[in-house]
């Protein structure tokens, strides 16, 4: 309505004669096209404000495509500019955004432009050239459809984490009961923990399709953005399937040349998701969470180590031993950064001396069973 009905300065002599005409009001040029969002927003406030500065200013509008002849002048590169003359005067106002020569930025509120346009024309009557804002409206030159667009991605992230969170609560809740299972390994001879194994196998295929889920939705999303979120899980169910492996489970998984646990290629193939991507953004299982769990594995077995003799059990203390100690030559083979995957491999030592001693021990009472000294 605004662009409509107030008057428009259709050429440069126009431009010019309305500011050389006008010896006794203020006289208030919108710059912009009359077709951008900014200026018919603007040019609906002056509109409604037109009347009652009237007696002290007069409004016009020019259209910068229509009348070209100022733009490099005025350095009129914004969207929507309002200036100010006074007797063939150019007004400044010091807004308080270090800009005094023109309003760029569009100003809705009616009664804050009317002050405005009322000290730039008391001013101009003093013989000022320059005036200061009624306000400082530093803050607006921020639009705040900026921040409603900020809220809204904030919206979008918190809409997926909520989603990925409920997956891997579900995972968790899975992943405990699969632990709790595998822990009746300590208190269980080992000709008897078959039934133990083939239950852990059931949640462990069960955590498997949680994790199917997880990538589903992981997938649509930047991977190391929300990778925080599940690496701590996924690390434990690879530890279970780890653990689970060496004690005789999934057997149908374990390649012929990976021994008693599984590659990092075996568990991406059996958890059906890829492993240590470089190229693509997708979820997948990195080599980081794979070593984490091979350490937690490790720490598990030097536990077993100590309750597998008190069932015994005198051999698999050696057969503990003879694998932490091959997997702790293979870690001091990687170039760690000092992070927490350095930290706990350097903890692995601590574990192999304590299955170590347990074995000691066992030699030591003549409990060592024929040959497995030198296994």
């Amino acid at each position: 309505m605004g662009s409509i009905v107030l008057p428009h300065l259709r050429s440069a002599w126009h431009v010019d004669q309305a500011i050389l005409s006008e010896e006794e009001r203020l006289v208030v040029i919108r710059f912009g096209r009359d077709h951008d969002p900014d200026c018919i927003r603007q040019d609906e406030v002056l509109y409604k404000i037109a009347e009652r500065v009237k007696n002290f200013a007069v409004i016009y509008l020019c259209d910068i495509d229509e009348v070209p002849d100022f733009n490099s002048m005025y350095e009129l590169y914004d969207t929507m500019t309002i200036m100010f003359f006074y007797r063939n005067k150019h007004m400044m106002c010091d807004f308080g955004t270090g800009n005094n020569n023109k309003l760029n930025w569009v100003l809705e509120d009616k009664q804050e432009l009317i002050d405005i346009i009322e000290t730039i024309y008391k001013g101009a009557k003093k013989g000022r050239g320059l005036v200061v804002s009624p306000k400082d409206t530093t803050t607006k030159m921020i639009d705040q459809r900026i921040f409603e667009d900020l809220q809204t991605k904030i919206d979008e992230e918190t809409t997926v984490r909520d989603e990925l969170h409920e997956i891997i609560q579900t995972l968790a809740r899975k992943g405990r009961s699969t632990q709790a299972i595998l822990s009746r390994a300590h208190s269980t001879p080992a000709d008897q923990l078959k039934p133990v194994l083939d239950d852990a196998a059931v949640e462990i295929l069960a955590q498997k399709q949680e994790v199917l889920r997880l990538k589903a939705v992981a997938d649509q999303h930047p991977f190391y953005k929300y990778n925080a979120l599940w690496t701590r899980e996924l690390q434990n169910l690879v530890t279970s399937i780890e653990l689970c492996a060496w004690l005789g489970g999934l057997q149908e998984h374990k390649g012929p040349s990976s021994g008693s646990f599984l590659t990092i290629e075996e568990v991406g193939k059996f958890l059906e998701v890829p492993v240590n991507l470089k190229e693509q953004d997708a979820f997948h299982l990195t080599i980081e969470e794979y070593l984490l769990a091979l350490i937690s594995v490790v720490e598990e077995l030097s536990r077993l180590a100590v309750n597998s003799v008190t069932l015994g059990d005198y051999e698999r203390p050696l057969q503990i031993g003879n694998f932490i100690k091959d997997l702790f030559a293979g870690f001091q083979l990687l170039n760690l950064k000092n992070d927490i995957l350095r930290k706990r491999s350097d903890g692995i030592k601590y574990s192999v001396k304590k299955v170590e001693d347990v074995v000691y021990d066992l030699s030591l009472r003549g409990l060592v069973p024929k040959g497995g000294a030198a296994a």
